[in-house]
Parts: C-alpha cells; structure tokens; sequence
C-alpha cells in the first residue's frame, strides 16, 4: 500500500477517460460508477468510480478562462499546471510558452500589492535579508580581489538583479542578487590567474560572455527541462553544502579580525556570537506563540535590521568598546569603481589565448547557475506556498544571461537566485491567520470518556498560511533601494558595521540553510526515541536503518563539494554539485524502493512547478508500479477558509473556499510487477474487478445509509411542520379565549 497518492496529483480534465467529464464552471458531472483507462503523469492506471454526481473544485478562475488559460490547468484541490508536451524539440518553445502564461497577470503583480499589508513589511526586510550578506560577501571579495570587486560593484549587481527581475522575469518571486558561491568562484579564478599578464576584470568579462551565450543557448534549446529530475535529495545537499560554506566564511571573518589585535579579535568573535543569536532569537520569537500574530511577524521581518542597528552601535559606546580598532567595510565613492577606472571594462584587449582560456570558466559558471538559480526558483515556489500565479524557468534563465552580459561589461559580480533568501521572500510574502482546529470527536461521543481525554480532543488554533501576495513591487522596490545605497551618505553609514556583524550575517544566513534543512531534520529524527516520536511524522514510515543510509549519501554529497572548495580544485565545484542530479535519477532509484523515496525524496515544487518542465521524469514513471486508482466523492467542512483533505492519514492542498465543498478523494494501490506483460495485465485485471465488487457493494451501502439519513432528515423535517401547525393552532385558541375573556369582562361592566 501507498499513503502517498495526494488528490491534487491527479488531473480531472488531463486524464483520458473512457466516458467524458463534463465541467461547468468549478462543478464536474461525475459518470456513473465504474471503470475507466487513464493516467497519473503519464503512467497508465485504472479508475474505480465507485460514486457519481457532482464534484466541486477549486477551479480556474472565470477571468483566466476568458485569457484562453488552457482547461488543464484545473486540478482537483487547487489551480494548477499540468505537465506539458516536451517530446518534441523545439527551440524558443518554452521561452514562449513562459511569455504567454505569465503576462496575462502582469498587471495584477503590481495591483496586488495594495491590497496586502505584507507589501510594506516585505520591502523593508527583504532589503536588509539581500543588503547585508552582499556587503559580507563584498568585504570578503575585496580582500582576495585587491579591490577589483567592492561595495559599489557588489550593490550595482545586486541592484541589477533586483531591478531587471521583478520589472521583466515570468517568476518575480525568485530573489536575485550576488551570492557567496560567486564570491568563492572568483577568488579561486583570481589565485589561477593572479600574473601582471592578465587582467582579472577583462578575463572574467569574458568570462561573463562565454556564459551569457551558454544560458542563452540553454534557454532557447528547452534545457531547464532537466530541472524536474531536481528533488529534495539535491535540493537539501546543496543547501546543507551553501550553509556549511556561509559558516565557515564567517569564521574566516572572526579569525581575519585577529589582525588588528588580540582584543579586536574577540570582540569581533563575541558580536558575530550574539549577532547571530540575537537574530536567531528573534525569529523563533516571532514564530512562537508567546507574542500576537502580528507583533510576531513583525519580529520575524525586522530580526536582522534590530540586530544589525544594535550590535553596530554597541562597538561606538565610549570607553573600551569605542577604543577597540576593529575592522569595518571598506567603502569607496558613490557610484563609482572601488579602483581607478572606468565602468566600462576593456574586455577587447584581452589577448585571444586568454579569451578562449574563458570559455570553459563561462560554462562552469552556467552550470553553477543553472543549478543554483533554478534551485532558488523552486525553493521559492516550494510546496509549502499556496501560490496561485504560473511560474516560468526558461524565460528567466534567458534573462539571467542578460543580467551576466551586462554585468561582464561593466566589471562586477554576476547576480543570480539567491538561496535562502529566495525563499524567505515567499515566505514574507505569505498571510498568516490564526485558524481553530476541530476535533474529530462526534457529538455524545463525550459520555464515558476520561476528563483528560476530552481536553485532549479539545479544539486547538495555530497559524496557517492561507495565501500569498504574488506580487513584483516589493522586490522593484527594493532594487531600486539598493541602487539608492550606493549614494554617499548612505555609504558612510554602511563604514561603520564591523566585522564582527558581517561575521555573524555569515552565521545567521548559513544556520538559515542548515536549521530546516532535511538533512537535519532526518537526523534529529535519527537521534531521537522511537516510543517519543509522533504517529504523524513522516519519516515513522520508514526503518531508521534506511534512513540512516539515506542521509549518509546526502552527507557525502555535501562533504565533497565541501572538501573541494578548499584548494584549488573549488573552481569545479558547480560540477560536482550538479552531478548530484542524474545521481538521484539513476543511482539512488536502484538503491531504495520507491514507497522509500515518496517519503524520503520528493519533488521540490507541486505539480504546479513542475508541470512547465514536463512534470514527473519518464525515466522514474518507469520504475513505479502501476496504480489502481479510486475515486469517491466526500464531504468536508470549512475550517476558517482552509479545508483539510485526508486521503489515507495523508494531508494534501489547501483549497480556499468559503462554502462546504466535495472533494474526489483517491486511495492508490500499488500492484506488483512483472516480468511477463501478460501475467502483469492479468493481475491488474482480477485485482481491478475483485476491489471493484467490494467497492460497489461499499458504494451501495453508503447510497443506503445516506437515503436512510435523507428519510430520517425528511421524517425531522415533517415533524418539525407539524409542531408548529399544532403551535400556531395552540396559539390561536390562546387568542380566541383572551378575545371571549375580554367581552365578558366588557359585558360585566356594562351590567355594573
């Protein structure tokens, strides 16, 4: 048996059903029960209908039907996209189709952000959460490039990415800005090419070029396709290798500051240490239930702008913290080059050995980007976001090599998605509500039960994203916020943060990477009591034994990329990283089962993402077993607009309604295969029409119980008619007698 088989995974309008579905708006007409041939991304099943009727679905919005949005991206429980047609090589296609998806809400991007308080928040800490790891990033990319790369050049970049995506990118919600793997590339670029011969900025100009060309080439020709083999298992080991390599970064920092003296040493050591739990302190303040929703979300967006302001100011109080000769971030001119030179790099007068030294430098740099801005992307769409809007992977990869050639002639550092900030964005994004949640208890199942019991099924409330504000402003305006940093005053204020706050930035954002990551999670699972672990924890479903090995694999695959970003080799370290990819798709899907990996592996993004990559990889619908697939209409009610969908202890979407609504509840079996097609269809044929009797036999005794419950509903209904007939009788002969009373009394007045 599988758990996993979520109501949203399978499309109403994409199946090829035997009997047609008809839709009226977000109603389907279910046929009459029985059998019919379909698919499950793409893999044949079976459907056992085994109720009919009318099926209520979180549909296609009226306005989107009216733009000539397919029919096929309605799905049971929340709007989304199927997997399209990528058979077929095409150049431009997908670029195109990206285009065409996205720019009917184009306008709304912007619209939507008035009518959302979280707008305003966001701008502010987005700001800060993209500001202040590029100032950590620069001060440490001024040291190994001589000056090369300094603040201005790191927040022209930043600015750059900030501005060009949310005015033309299909996903706007990807932050984008300079990142610390870039800073690691081009210091090891810098230590291979450090000779008065070559000039650092014209190489990695062309650098830039070979690369813009390389994420152009990859666009046109539909190669983002491959991003739907990306899972969790690389997702997390590149997330847990990013954390890992912010952390020692902020070592490095505290370590550096031992050379302006032993008491700037650790004094820089003890602010990056309270900088860091400061700002950790604060989120998990903010998420907790000891403050108001909003106070809490407000901890939670202004963490780093609090800790940084303070632990700054802390190193100017007077006495023995004023006088300690700490480091702070080197600044130069407003709008100008860190060095002396022109904006404009002479990348023509690099010799052509050299030029063509470049190309492969520029294809690494590619695949770097292809991996960790497409990473950053589906972080940023992650399941956990109930987004509504389509995304697009091909158009913006496109326009990543844009932001590359430009920032190539201009000498500065390449912006890119941002991990995690990318998701921390989406995340600012969201609204949160305070939603009770109901017991399963029926009523008067009360009698009998313990005092602790009944407070244990009592109602309890925790905070619930409820939607997300898809908007593009926020990010703009932050671009332009962090073109307006690079003005003179601003730069003087940003001169005075030490060190030791840059440090404990580069802690803050690596414990970001590692604190939820899976790796960790399984881990502490690992650790933990298996009598103390919780029913509903997802990874109880599988031995700890296998486990563990599954998260030695992803430990080794963040140990290497670690242990080569160490020497001189680190310049590859794109590639090793990204070979984690057709890892997971061939490797890893023949060590564990695949009931083992729908619950430790799953898809980064829902089918929602994915679907514009062609959804779920044909080479892993081959290794599934087939499934059998039920269909049965159930009743569930609203729980402050967010309606839990159970299929088998499984939890699936959210569906925003504001009615009591039916939802197509699918239960999956697995059945085994076969060598023999014949003996395989057979099995399929006798466990298809066995399960098919049981059902129907269980389809008509639930018709039976609900005409009984009608009956009883009806036989209430003429009760309750005939109560307040008998009243209204009751009531008239109450006023008849007051009536005769009061004539009496009149008669025995006039006889008086």
């Amino acid at each position: 048996m599988t758990n996993e088989l979520y109501p949203s995974s399978v499309y109403i309008d994409n199946i090829e059903y035997s009997k047609e579905l008809t839709m009226r708006n977000d109603e389907y007409k279910l046929p009459e029960p029985g059998i019919f041939g379909g698919k499950f991304d793409g893999l044949p099943l079976r459907i056992i209908l085994i109720t009919s009727g009318n099926v209520r679905c979180n549909s296609l919005r009226l306005e989107d039907r009216e733009r000539g949005a397919p029919s096929s991206q309605t799905s049971l429980g929340t709007s989304t996209i199927t997997g399209e047609d990528v058979s077929q090589w095409m150049p431009f296609r997908d670029m195109i189709r990206d285009v065409k998806r996205r720019l009917p809400y184009y306008w709304s991007d912007y619209k939507d952000a008035f009518f959302s308080y979280r707008s305003i928040a966001t701008v502010i800490s987005l700001y800060f959460i993209n500001l202040m790891p590029a100032l950590a990033y620069t001060l440490d990319m001024y040291r190994k490039t001589e000056g090369n790369w300094g603040v201005t050049e790191t927040l022209l970049g930043s600015a750059l990415g900030s501005i060009v995506f949310p005015l033309f990118a299909a996903q706007p919600l990807c932050i984008v800005g300079v990142t610390g793997l870039l800073d690691l590339y081009g210091d090891t670029i810098y230590k291979i090419i450090d000779s008065p011969r070559v000039d650092f900025l014209q190489f990695m100009g062309w650098v830039g070029v070979w690369s813009a060309i390389s994420h152009w080439l990859v666009a046109i020709f539909n190669l983002v396709n491959y991003c739907r083999y990306i899972t969790d298992f690389t997702s997390q080991v590149f997330g847990f290798y990013v954390g890992v390599i912010y952390i020692q970064k902020g070592i490095e920092f505290m370590v550096h500051s031992f050379g302006s003296g032993i008491a700037a040493g650790w004094l820089s050591i003890v602010i990056a240490l309270v900088f860091w739990a400061s700002a950790w302190g604060l989120v998990k303040l903010g998420n907790s239930s000891y403050v108001p929703l909003r106070l809490g979300e407000a901890l939670v967006d202004f963490s780093l702008v609090i800790s940084v302001l303070f632990w700054s100011g802390i190193t100017y109080v007077p006495g023995h913290l004023e006088d300690t000769p700490l480091q702070r971030l080197p600044v130069g001119n407003a709008f100008l080059p860190s060095i002396n030179r022109s904006w404009i790099v002479p990348w023509w007068e690099l010799d052509v050995g050299h030029v063509f030294a470049a190309l492969p430098l520029g294809l690494i740099v590619t695949a770097l980007f292809y991996l960790d801005h497409n990473v950053s992307s589906l972080d940023a769409q992650g399941k956990q976001f109930p987004l509504k809007k389509p995304p697009g992977f091909h158009w913006d990869f496109f326009l990543l090599g844009c932001t590359t050639l430009f920032s190539a002639f201009f000498g500065i550092p390449y912006p890119n998605g941002l991990v995690p900030q990318a998701p921390m964005h989406t995340d600012s994004l969201c609204v949160r509500k305070i939603v009770r949640i109901d017991s399963d208890t029926e009523e008067g199942e009360e009698e009998g039960k313990s005092y602790k019991m009944i407070l244990d099924e009592a109602p309890r409330y925790e905070r619930r994203v409820v939607s997300v504000v898809e908007t593009r402003l926020p990010a703009l305006i932050q671009g332009v916020l962090l073109l307006i940093t690079m003005t003179g005053p601003i730069l003087s204020v940003l001169s005075k943060i030490p060190d030791g706050v840059l440090a404990g930035v580069f802690l803050h954002v690596g414990w970001l990477s590692l604190e939820n990551n899976g790796i960790t999670l399984a881990l502490y699972h690992l650790a933990r009591d298996s009598r103390l672990t919780p029913k509903e924890e997802p990874l109880t479903g599988v031995s700890k034994k296998r486990i563990a090995m599954f998260v030695g694999i992803k430990l080794i695959g963040a140990l290497i990329p670690i242990a080569i970003s160490q020497t001189v080799a680190a310049i590859a370290f794109p590639i090793v990283v990204l070979a984690l990819v057709p890892i997971r798709a061939t490797v890893i899907n023949k060590i564990f089962t695949q009931e083992e990996l729908r619950i430790l592996d799953k898809e980064v993004a829902s089918g929602f993402v994915v679907g514009v990559m062609g959804g779920i990889p044909k080479s892993w619908k081959k290794s599934r077993a087939a499934f059998v697939v039920f269909i049965h209409a159930t009743r569930f009610h609203l729980l402050s607009e967010r309606v839990i969908h159970k299929a088998h202890n499984s939890e699936s979407t959210d569906i925003n309604h504001k009615h009591y609504i039916e939802y197509i509840e699918m239960t999956a079996i697995t059945v085994p295969q076969t060598k023999k097609r014949a003996r395989k269809e057979l099995a399929e044929e006798i466990e298809t029409y066995s399960l098919l009797h049981v059902l129907t036999e269980r389809a008509a005794a639930s018709r039976r119980e609900r005409e009984e419950r009608q009956a009883f509903d009806a036989e209430l209904l003429a009760l309750r008619r005939a109560g307040i007939e008998e009243m209204r009788a009751l009531r008239t002969e109450i006023e008849e007698t007051r009536a005769l009373r009061t004539e009496i009394e009149k008669r025995a007045r006039r006889a008086d």
